[in-house]
């Protein structure tokens, strides 16, 4: 489908749902693993996947850390220290954090930013698309809002604009 600095992006069939979906193969990009920051980024901004996801992954444990916990095992994202000793491989410690703590955090950009909001309408309309982008991101394909739900979002039908006290 793709490909960019941290690896491929492939269109596969999912055995269990006989869905096409889309797996990002990750590279190794000269001894600095930067996979692991975008591993990083994705769970910081969409969450982690839930523990029976990945019981299923096929490189989850280079990421995660499986823990026994009262309900069974739990998984929880490696930090850098037990990344490295794991892998032996070097980290990136220059890349800059993502100023976003969730997908949340973009309905309340500074106005200077992306676009002003001017009225209620403008803060509704940032909210539902974050809303929409969500669930088009849910890693959870179970959980994940389908193409025709999606084009019934309020946001795309722009149902939240017919409130009388958004008018210009």
């Amino acid at each position: 489908m793709g490909s960019g600095v941290y690896g491929q992006v492939a269109k596969c069939l999912n055995k269990t749902t006989k869905e096409m979906v889309a797996v990002k193969v990750f590279c190794n990009t000269g001894g600095i693993h930067e996979a692991r920051w975008e591993v990083r980024q994705v769970v910081q901004l969409l969450g982690q996947p839930e523990d029976h996801l990945l019981c299923q992954g096929i490189y989850t444990r280079k990421y995660f850390l499986e823990e026994e916990g009262g309900d069974g095992p739990t998984w929880r994202l490696k930090t850098p220290e037990e990344y490295m000793s794991g892998t032996h491989e070097k980290i990136r410690t220059d890349i800059r954090n993502c100023k976003y703590q969730c997908l949340d955090d973009l309905v309340h950009v500074s106005s200077s930013m992306i676009y002003p909001l001017r009225s209620p309408a403008d803060h509704e309309d940032r909210r539902q698309f974050v809303d929409l982008l969500k669930c088009l991101l849910t890693v959870n394909s179970e959980k994940r809002i389908s193409s025709s739900r999606a084009l019934q979002h309020p946001f795309i039908m722009m149902s939240h604009l017919l409130d009388p006290g958004y008018e210009s």
